[in-house]
């Protein structure tokens, strides 16, 4: 349930304990729904702003990472992608995988 809010100057870093990793870009706002320790399973609502993931191949059929905006929803098991959400538009961009 926590939140990152970013600046127009900020960015932040989720690194999750088996290695993947969220970064957030300047001006997002997101909400952590789901995370377990692991980091095998991994919800996040963006709200506005953009952020680029780097996750694992995930090994085990139950395990996701999971990115919603307002009207979209990217879920994936292994993979580079980004998510922005801005003015009611959502973009998903795949780089690996």
């Amino acid at each position: 349930g926590d939140e990152i809010k970013t600046s127009a100057s900020g960015r932040a870093s989720l690194l999750y304990f088996n290695g993947d990793i969220t970064n957030i870009d300047h001006d997002s706002h997101l909400k952590i729904k789901t995370l377990e320790e692991s980091g095998d399973k991994s919800v996040l609502t963006l709200f506005v702003g953009s952020v680029l993931a780097k996750v694992r191949n995930a090994l085990g059929t139950s395990d996701y990472y999971q990115i919603e905006t307002q009207n979209s929803v990217a879920s994936v098991r292994g993979t580079i992608f980004a998510v922005k959400f801005k003015e009611n538009k959502s973009s998903v961009w795949v780089l690996e995988n």
